[in-house]
This record gives C-alpha cells, sequence and structure tokens, in this order.
C-alpha cells in the first residue's frame, strides 16, 4: 500500500512555501507604500537599527505584551515563594497563591480592582453550596451577561484606569469566570474529587483562581489538572530547570520576533483600512489574511508560552502553546490545537455531559451548538463574532458528517474498490481543500472585524473562475503539508517518551475519567 511518494510531499511542501512567502513580500511591498502616505496613529518611531515606523496598530498585543514584561519579576518572586512553601509549609500553598496575587493586583491596579476580580470566585462559591450544576450555569448565563454590558465597561472607567489597563482587567475577568465554573463543576462531581469542608473549598477556589502565572494571561488550566499539580512536589531537579530555561529563551525569541516584524509587515494597521484592502491584488489581498492569522497565533504563542513555562516549573500540566496555522487543514484540529485549555475546557464541561453516552451524528451537532454558543457569548457578543462563531460551527458540522460517512462500510468499500492509498489521501486533501477556504475565511472576520471579512469572502465569489480556483490549489498543497506533518509527528511520537506524554495528556482532556 502505497502512501503519497515522498518527492509529491516535497513539491506540495515547496509550493505552499513559496506562495506564502512570496504573498507575504507582496504584503511587505504595499505596507512600504502605505506607510509613506498615511496620516493615522497607526505608527510609532520603530528601533534605531531598523530605521523604519513600527505598527502600533495591534491593541491587543499592544497592551498585553508590556504588562506581561510587567508582571514576569512577579512570576520569579511567585516561583521562589513556593519554593519555600512547598518546602516548608505545603499546607499553606493555596493560600500563599492568593496573597501574592493579591499583592500584585494591588501593585498595578489597586485594591478597588482586586475587590472587582474576587466578586466572581466568591458569588459561586456560595452558589456551589446548592450543589447544583444547574445553579452553576445560570450563574455562568448571569455572569457572561453582565460581562458583555455597557456599565461594566464604565464600571472600569470609574476606577480611572487607563484604557490598556482596562482592556486587561475584562480579560482576566473572563478567565477567572472559566476558573470559577471549572471549579465548581469538578467540586460537583463527586467521583472525581470528594466534597471538602467550606474553609478547604474557598482556599482552593481562591487558590486555583488567584495562580498567578496563568491569571492575567491564561492559558485555562482545568481544575482537575491543577489539583493533580498541587499535590506535594519533588524539589526542582536540572532536567526540569533546563526544560524551563529553553523554554523561557524560545518564547522570549518568539516575542522579539514579533517586535520585529512590527518593523516590516503592517498587517495590523492595514487592517483598519478597508479601502486598501479592497484594491489589494490577489497575492497581497491572501497574503494580507495569511499575516494576520500568522501574528495573531505569534502573539498567543508569547503570551500563552512564558506563563505557562513557569506554570511547568511548578510541575503544573499546563496546556501547550498553539500549532502553527500554517501547518493545519482541518477545522477539528484547529480548535483541538491552538487553545487546548479552552478546547478542554468546551469538551469537557459542554460538549461531553451534553452529548451524553449516545453519541448519535444529531446529539454531536447540538453538542457542538452548545459550544459555539458559548464561544460566542465569552468572546462577546461582536456581529463579527457571531458570523465567526457561526462559520466555525458550520464547518465543524461538515467535517463531522463527513467522517461518519467515511465511516460507513459502503464508503469504506467504495474507496478501496477505486482508489489506492495515495489517491485516496490526494482525493481527501482534494475536498478538504474548500472547507480550508472557509476556515481562512471565518477567522478573516476574527482577526479584522466584519468590512475585512465581508472584502475577503467579496474577492472569492467574484473570482470564482479564476482567483478562487488558484488559492483552492495553494490550499490543496496545504492540505498534503498538513497530512504529512500530523504522520511525521506520529511516527515521532511513537519513538520519544516526551512526545508520548505529551499525546498522552492532550488525550486525557478530550475524554477524562471522571465522566
Amino acid at each position: 500500500m502505497a502512501n503519497v511518494p515522498k518527492i509529491e510531499i516535497i513539491i506540495y511542501f515547496c509550493v505552499w512555501s513559496t506562495g506564502i512567502f512570496y504573498s507575504i513580500y507582496k504584503v511587505y511591498l504595499i505596507g512600504n507604500r502605505f506607510v509613506q502616505n498615511t496620516q493615522y496613529d497607526d505608527f510609532s518611531v520603530g528601533w534605531p537599527i531598523t530605521s523604519r515606523m513600527k505598527d502600533v496598530s495591534d491593541f491587543e498585543w499592544n497592551s498585553m505584551f508590556p504588562m506581561l514584561c510587567s508582571v514576569s519579576p512577579w512570576f520569579v518572586i511567585h516561583t521562589l515563594m513556593q519554593g519555600v512553601v512547598n518546602s516548608l509549609c505545603n499546607q499553606y500553598l493555596m493560600h500563599s497563591y492568593f496573597l501574592i496575587t493579591s499583592t500584585c493586583i494591588i501593585y498595578f491596579f489597586g485594591i478597588s480592582i482586586l475587590l472587582m476580580f474576587l466578586v466572581q470566585p466568591l458569588v459561586f462559591f456560595l452558589i456551589l453550596q446548592l450543589r447544583s450544576k444547574g445553579m452553576v450555569w445560570l450563574s455562568c448565563i448571569g455572569f457572561l451577561t453582565l460581562l458583555n454590558m455597557h456599565p461594566v465597561t464604565k464600571m472600569e472607567e470609574i476606577h480611572h484606569l487607563p484604557h490598556t489597563s482596562q482592556y486587561l482587567v475584562s480579560v482576566t475577568l473572563s478567565w477567572i469566570h472559566l476558573r470559577c465554573i471549572s471549579f465548581c463543576l469538578e467540586k460537583l462531581s463527586v467521583d472525581c474529587i470528594k466534597s471538602a469542608i467550606w474553609q478547604e473549598e474557598i482556599s482552593n477556589l481562591l487558590g486555583y483562581v488567584f495562580y498567578l502565572p496563568l491569571f492575567f494571561f491564561g492559558p485555562v488550566m482545568l481544575y482537575k489538572e491543577f489539583y493533580r499539580g498541587s499535590c506535594p512536589k519533588k524539589r526542582l531537579d536540572w532536567p526540569l530547570l533546563e526544560s524551563f530555561l529553553l523554554n523561557l529563551v524560545r518564547f522570549c525569541s518568539w516575542a522579539a520576533f514579533n517586535e520585529i516584524s512590527l518593523h516590516y509587515i503592517y498587517c495590523s494597521a492595514l487592517a483598519f483600512q478597508p479601502d486598501v484592502v479592497y484594491g489589494m491584488d490577489s497575492w497581497t489581498l491572501f497574503g494580507f489574511g495569511y499575516c494576520m492569522g500568522q501574528f495573531f497565533m505569534n502573539k498567543y504563542t508569547v503570551l500563552y508560552g512564558i506563563p505557562a513555562t513557569f506554570a511547568r516549573l511548578e510541575r503544573y500540566d499546563a496546556p501547550p502553546h498553539p500549532k502553527c496555522i500554517g501547518r493545519i487543514h482541518l477545522y477539528s484540529d484547529m480548535w483541538k490545537y491552538f487553545d487546548v485549555g479552552l478546547y478542554s475546557f468546551l469538551v469537557r464541561y459542554i460538549f461531553i455531559p451534553a452529548c451524553g453516552k449516545t453519541r448519535k451524528m444529531r446529539k454531536k451537532l447540538f453538542s457542538s451548538f452548545l459550544c459555539f454558543t458559548f464561544v460566542y457569548i465569552w468572546h462577546g457578543t461582536n456581529l463579527y463574532i457571531l458570523v465567526w462563531s457561526t462559520l466555525n460551527f458550520l464547518g465543524i458540522t461538515i467535517e463531522a458528517m463527513a467522517k461518519t460517512i467515511y465511516m460507513t462500510p459502503t464508503y469504506q468499500h467504495w474507496e478501496l474498490k477505486w482508489f489506492s492509498v495515495g489517491w485516496s489521501q490526494r482525493f481527501h486533501a482534494l475536498l478538504a481543500s474548500p472547507l480550508l477556504m472557509m476556515s481562512a475565511l471565518s477567522n478573516f472576520y476574527f482577526f479584522g472585524g466584519m468590512e475585512i471579512g465581508n472584502i475577503f469572502v467579496q474577492k472569492i465569489l467574484e473570482g470564482w473562475n479564476g482567483v478562487t480556483i488558484f488559492v483552492l490549489l495553494f490550499l490543496y498543497c496545504c492540505c498534503h503539508v498538513s497530512v504529512a506533518t500530523k504522520n511525521w509527528e506520529k511516527q515521532k511520537a511513537g519513538g520519544s517518551k516526551e512526545l508520548g506524554k505529551t499525546k498522552h495528556c492532550s488525550t486525557s482532556r478530550d475524554k477524562p475519567k471522571c465522566l
């Protein structure tokens, strides 16, 4: 049974990579013309060594990365303090987590913001005493509604915070929300964690919610993983410290790469200029879309990677950073590997309970609908978020139905009759290419908003006989590269203990033992 020949995979890789680099080069060229004629505040004077302007229009990166740099010394203090507490009095570990994070919050934002952060944990703790999952989800709906209301924004303005700090407070409130739900649902799952006296419960809740490395920036770590990691720990050894230092250097290098790229690729500033985007040729337009996605991934590689590295130093199984979007072609894989923490949350607390034991298609689709409804409300009830969530739900639905058809004996017999293994892989890539295009278009709404997303859709519809076929050809190559990369990772995982452990962790999140 012959797979696709290796030389053919190399050709696909070269075509896909060449297309990416050339389209990025086209974005670089239009950025040079744009920055010379712009009169907007999207640029500042860049590093002297580059002699170029720097794109400062990405509000998320320009508010969260400086805060990450400011909080990082507190991560070091936290780690040193926990080493002492863990050695001398481990029973006070949760208390120390809450104490140091509270001190950090007061230092940066003031005591009023600390009190704001305490509201959700204390309310959810009271709800937990009712021992009702229904009441937990009812409280979830209430808080999500409140977090999306304008008065919350006004309440943040009352504290006289700069706009960047208001955004960080808003993001932190959303992370707190997920942790409170995770804690309550795990506590109510008696097969996993036995009930405790209320003093211990509230101590564990506050210690979990206010765990400093993951508090501001994420990713979300489920309480069951946190609970396992909070047990008395072994002393720090050299392999763990070496891994910590290497990963810290790795993610700091990516942060430097992001900062350098903002001097040359102005995709964030261009996203605020729909007239310029509409006038782009096809190579530039789709290069611009790819750059938006790649920079978004690079941002969260740093924002998730550095905090998770500190958490792993304490032997917590923190979710990994996102996988590169340039080697993923399936909707399910994008959700599974971009934000592993959020994916685990959705699967464990929404999809599996709603789906039940039957796992019929209609129940799976209903469970997916509930997941994306939660994603939509949690990210913010804006129109472009609704479009993004809806298209993602449709994409997941199409993929799930295709997998169901693929597993039927009738289709299996048909494919074995007409296709070899290699041609079967080519056929699957051909079918996956339009779905990958739909995935990209949905993400363009998320990255750039309604106007930018509509421009991409319009260009695809208008150019069906030319531009669209050309794009599908490159996406076809991407599908082959993605499949080849997954196969290579599986082979490598078979002979690697470290990757085997990672794989085991991800699957244990997907199918929790307790449920």
